[in-house]
């Protein structure tokens, strides 16, 4: 009996907006060798199809959002619940700021316009809706590759600059080489098992204690979870985080910062409580040095940097340190901390990178890299460098502001998982973190600069978006207890696996 999918009309539709926006450019380009006639009729033709399309893929898009299913398809491989389903709504929320920031990053940078770069960031945005529904050894390996041979291309898409050509090169060697691990670690695992599906595996782990014992088991859990930690830009496994976030274009730098973030955090948690539950004791090893590590080297690393990307990649490894204290509690009330963490952290990077893409010179339309260039531009605009400070003390995690709900929800889940020594190690670190913070800060209020340089007009997306990160970190406070609720239920309803062996749970 055949039922319909929402979900693979969705896809379905993305695969025709791929295809739409192929013969599209292809159609521009042979315009522009070709003198047509008829240009203002194709051209008014050629809008209302982009419409159209565009009418059609929001409302396909409502219908996934609102439509309450369970199923698995392409035989098992593939899996949709609600968890699946709350995860895609905040990849989708975020490559949507993407999508809308590129649209003036492309006024600003000519070389920069194609229209392959939508096909791409789109053949991406399929990948990672993949990665998050897959079930299956084989399917996570071939999701993975669809989504990061996508981003190799991405951040060495501006062909002019030899620093983005560097990025999407290192970017492709050591990511081919984080590929080489997570096969060498799966090939362990079905090598004794037999089983490449996460049910059965798990299934298996629990009837079987042999093989839990096991340490060429063992092992190959182990170099699985370096891998993750790869694309999950945990330490020691950053070491292309900061070169891949300088040298890229600043837009594919907003995209690296958030959206992968969220698909391999809940690919983490879905791994941690389906196939590697009765591995304990063998990921929170891994979970603990990767976020103890995380945490001091993005923090120490942060104190030393003049450019502003490379200030944002260090305090991102920072950040994803704390995504794995909540993954190491292993709590439910923890998983909701860490799920409420990054809806905050959303909010505070998309603030920093609105200033970072919106703010140019008038002349060249040269983007502010530096330190200094871009604190002097927030010391003449009063406004601007308010809402710079708020964004960098809710990051601190100070009080009122949404940060330090985030930080105080996930410490407070850590006492309650007698994780002591992990609790004073992310206090020490929230603690190193507050002198780069607050170094920034002095250098926006108490340091005196002389502007010569005429600026762009603030585009209006990016002044709605530092608006909507503003009242969410000034606000939020008053209203912490309910949204924290909200995400509660969220997530346990999420946590509630409907599999196709129910005696499992």
């Amino acid at each position: 009996m055949v039922f319909l999918n929402v979900e693979l009309l969705f896809l379905f539709n993305i695969f025709i907006l791929i295809f739409f926006v192929l013969i599209t450019g292809c159609f521009s380009k042979f315009q522009s060798l070709i003198n047509f006639k008829s240009g203002m009729v194709f051209y008014l033709l050629r809008n209302l199809i982009s419409f159209s399309v565009f009418v059609f893929v929001s409302l396909v898009n409502l219908l996934f959002y609102f439509y309450d299913k369970r199923f698995f398809w392409f035989d098992l491989m593939v899996y949709t619940d609600n968890f699946v389903l709350v995860s895609k709504i905040l990849v989708l929320f975020t490559a949507s700021l993407v999508m809308i920031f590129s649209l003036s990053y492309f006024s600003f940078e000519i070389t920069f316009k194609s229209f392959e770069y939508f096909v791409l960031f789109l053949l991406s945005l399929v990948g990672m809706f993949f990665l998050l529904s897959c079930t299956d050894f084989l399917s996570l390996y071939l999701t993975i590759e669809l989504q990061s041979l996508a981003l190799y291309v991405l951040a060495s898409f501006k062909q002019n600059s030899i620093f983005s050509i560097e990025a999407g090169l290192k970017y492709f060697i050591l990511g081919t080489f984080s590929s080489g691990l997570l096969l060498f670690g799966v090939s362990f695992i079905y090598g004794f098992t037999g089983l490449t599906n996460f049910f059965e595996i798990d299934l298996l782990f629990q009837q079987n204690f042999g093989l839990r014992s096991d340490p060429l088991v063992s092992l190959g859990i182990l170099f699985f979870l370096a891998a993750l930690m790869f694309k999950f830009t945990a330490v020691p496994f950053h070491m292309w985080a900061p070169d891949i976030y300088h040298g890229a274009p600043s837009i594919i730098t907003f995209f690296f910062s958030l959206t992968p973030k969220i698909v391999f955090f809940a690919l983490l948690l879905r791994l941690v409580m389906l196939v590697f539950s009765g591995f304990e004791i063998h990921y929170r090893v891994v979970f603990f040095l990767c976020a103890f590590l995380s945490m001091f080297l993005g923090s120490l690393a942060s104190l030393y940097q003049n450019k502003f990307k490379r200030l944002l990649a260090y305090s991102s490894i920072s950040n994803v340190g704390y995504a794995l204290v909540a993954l190491l509690c292993g709590q439910v009330e923890a998983l909701v901390s860490g799920f409420f963490f990054f809806i905050v952290y959303v909010f505070v990077i998309s603030g920093l990178f609105s200033l970072l893409l919106g703010l140019r010179q008038f002349n060249n339309f040269f983007k502010l890299t530096n330190v200094l260039n871009f604190f002097g531009v927030l010391n003449s605009n009063l406004l601007l460098g308010f809402i710079f400070i708020i964004n960098l003390f809710s990051l601190l995690g100070l009080p009122p502001l949404a940060g330090f709900l985030s930080k105080f929800y996930l410490f407070l889940n850590t006492i309650g998982s007698e994780f002591f020594i992990l609790f004073y190690l992310s206090v020490l670190s929230s603690i190193f973190s507050a002198a780069i913070y607050l170094k920034l800060i002095r250098l926006v209020l108490f340091n005196k600069y002389s502007n010569i340089f005429l600026y762009v007009p603030f585009r209006r997306e990016f002044a709605i978006v530092l608006m909507l990160t503003l009242v969410f970190n000034l606000f939020i406070f008053f209203q912490a207890g309910s949204l924290f609720k909200l995400v509660y239920n969220l997530v346990l309803s999420s946590l509630k696996l409907y599999v196709v062996y129910p005696f499992i749970f």
